[in-house]
C-alpha cells in the first residue's frame, strides 16, 4: 500500500472511531437523561403516594371519633378519595411481588370499606363496635405504611436510592427500563402481613375463600366417570375426549378436550361447568327466537329445570343468553340473579358453542325467603317520579358487591328520554339497592 493509501485508510478509521464514539456518547447521554427522568417520575409517585396515605391516616383517625352520620359520611368520602389517589400513585411505580400486593390490597380494601360504610350510613344505619375496630386496624396499618414511605422519600431526596434494571415495560418502549429495585418492596415488608377483613364489599377476602354451593355434599367422581358425563353433555363418545389439566380452587373441575371443544365438569357430582368451542361460525341462519329455544332445550338436558331468561347479546355469529335460576313456591316466585348461566348458540346450525355455569354452581343452594317487610305498593314510593313504571314489580334476588344476596322488588321503568331502566328496591328497608339502564341494539340487550 502506498503512503497516500495508508494515510487515507487511517483517516477513514479515525473518522469511523469518531462517529462511533459520538454515537455511543449520544446514546449514553440519552440513557442518562431517560434514567434521570424516570427517577424523577418515580420520586414524584412516591411523594404522591406518601401524601395520599397521610390523608388516609388522618381520615381514619378522625372517623373513629366522629359521632354524627354527617361527619362520618364526610370522612368516609375523604378516605375513599385518598385511597383512590394512593392506588393511582402506586400504579405508577414499577413494583411487583407479594409484599407490594399487600399494599395494593390495603388501599383497595380501605376505599371499598369507606364505600360500604357510606352506603350503610345513607340507609340510616349506625357504626358499631366492629366497625370502629376495623377502622382502628386500618389506621394502624396506614401509620406503619406512612412511616416507611417517608423513609423512602428521604432516600430519594438525598440520592440514596440506586437505580437498576427492572423488567418493566412502558407504552411504546420494549427494552428494559431503569427502576429503583426493591425499595418499595422493603417498605412493604415492614408493612407486614395484612389481616383478613370481612365485610360486604368487592375486595373482601371472603370472596376468594368461597366454595361452590351447588356441589356441596355431592360425591367426588373418579376421572373416568366424569369423562363419561362430559361425553354425554357433548353427545360424543368418551373415547373422543382427552383429559387435560384439572382446575382447583373453590370450584374443582375435570377438564377435557375434543378437537376445538373444551369442556369442564365438576369433580363433585359431575355437573356441567363450561363448554368452549372455537370453531368458525358460518352465515347466520337462525333467528333469536330459534336460538333461544336451542339454549332452553340444552339447559333442560343439563338438569337445569327452572330458569328465567333475562338478556342476550349477538356477536360473531353467536347469540349468548343469560339465564337465572327461578325459585318457585306456592306463595312466591323469585328470580335468583346470582345463579347465572350463560349459553351461547351458533346461529349457523344451532350448536351450543359456549356455556358457563360458574355463577350458578358457586351460588345455587336451597334458600328460604322471609316475608317482605315492604310491600310492592310501598316500594313504589321509592321510585323516582321521573320514571314511569311499566308493569307490576317482580321479586328478584340480586348479589351485593361482596357476593351476599338481598331480596328486592324489581321495577321495569321508562326514563324521561325513553330509556329502559331497572330499579331494585330492598324488600326489608325500602331503599334503592341497584339501578341499571338497559341498552338495546341490533346485537341484543345489556344491563349497565
Amino acid at each position: 500500500m502506498t503512503r497516500r493509501g495508508k494515510i487515507r485508510t487511517g483517516i477513514f478509521v479515525l473518522a469511523a472511531v469518531t462517529v462511533l464514539g459520538v454515537g455511543l456518547s449520544v446514546r449514553n447521554m440519552q440513557a442518562a437523561e431517560a434514567e434521570t427522568t424516570l427517577s424523577y417520575v418515580y420520586q414524584r409517585a412516591v411523594n404522591d403516594l406518601s401524601g395520599y396515605v397521610t390523608g388516609m391516616e388522618a381520615a381514619l383517625e378522625k372517623v373513629r371519633y366522629a359521632n354524627t352520620a354527617t361527619a362520618q359520611t364526610s370522612l368516609a368520602a375523604q378516605l375513599l378519595e385518598e385511597s383512590s389517589g394512593a392506588k393511582a400513585a402506586l400504579a405508577a411505580l414499577p413494583v411487583s411481588g407479594e409484599n407490594s400486593g399487600n399494599i395494593n390490597r390495603f388501599l383497595a380494601q380501605s376505599g371499598d370499606y369507606a364505600s360500604y360504610l357510606s352506603r350503610r350510613l345513607a340507609a340510616g344505619s349506625t357504626l358499631g363496635d366492629e366497625d370502629f375496630e376495623n377502622l382502628s386496624m386500618l389506621r394502624k396499618y396506614a401509620e406503619t405504611l406512612n412511616e416507611e414511605l417517608q423513609k423512602l422519600e428521604e432516600r430519594f431526596r438525598y440520592g440514596k436510592v440506586t437505580m437498576n434494571e427492572a423488567k418493566t415495560t412502558l407504552q411504546n418502549i420494549t427494552e428494559a427500563l431503569p427502576a429503583f429495585g426493591g425499595e418499595l418492596e422493603k417498605s412493604a415488608s415492614a408493612f407486614g402481613e395484612y389481616p383478613t377483613l370481612i365485610y360486604d364489599g368487592p375486595f373482601s377476602d371472603h370472596i376468594s375463600q368461597m366454595t361452590a354451593k351447588a356441589t356441596k355434599g355431592l360425591e367426588r367422581l373418579p376421572q373416568g366417570n366424569a369423562e363419561q358425563a362430559a361425553a354425554k353433555y357433548l353427545g360424543v363418545k368418551s373415547s373422543e375426549l382427552e383429559h387435560t389439566t384439572d382446575t382447583g380452587g373453590g370450584l374443582p373441575c375435570y377438564n377435557f378436550t375434543s378437537g376445538d371443544i373444551r369442556i369442564s365438569v365438576t369433580k363433585d357430582g359431575g355437573l356441567l361447568c363450561s363448554i368452549s368451542n372455537s370453531r368458525t361460525i358460518k352465515e347466520n341462519k337462525l333467528s333469536q327466537e330459534e336460538a333461544l329455544k336451542k339454549a332452553e332445550d340444552f339447559l333442560k338436558k343439563s338438569g337445569i329445570t327452572s330458569f328465567q331468561e333475562s338478556y342476550y347479546i349477538t356477536a360473531d355469529g353467536i347469540c349468548t343468553f343469560n339465564f337465572a335460576w327461578l325459585e318457585e313456591t306456592d306463595s312466591l316466585s323469585v328470580t335468583c340473579y346470582p345463579d347465572l348461566i350463560k349459553v351461547g348458540v351458533a346461529l349457523d346450525n344451532g350448536e351450543i358453542v359456549s356455556y358457563n355455569a360458574s355463577g350458578y354452581l358457586m351460588n345455587h343452594h336451597t334458600r328460604s325467603f322471609e316475608g317482605a317487610a315492604v310491600s310492592a305498593e310501598k316500594a313504589r314510593e321509592s321510585i323516582s317520579p321521573r320514571l314511569q313504571i311499566q308493569h307490576e314489580p317482580n321479586l328478584a334476588l340480586i348479589p351485593t358487591p361482596g357476593l351476599d344476596e338481598v331480596l328486592c322488588w324489581e321495577f321495569v321503568c321508562k326514563g324521561e328520554d325513553g330509556e329502559d331502566i331497572l330499579v331494585y328496591i330492598n324488600v326489608q328497608t325500602g331503599m334503592e339497592e341497584r339501578i341499571y339502564e338497559l341498552i338495546e341494539s341490533d346485537n341484543g340487550v345489556l344491563a349497565l
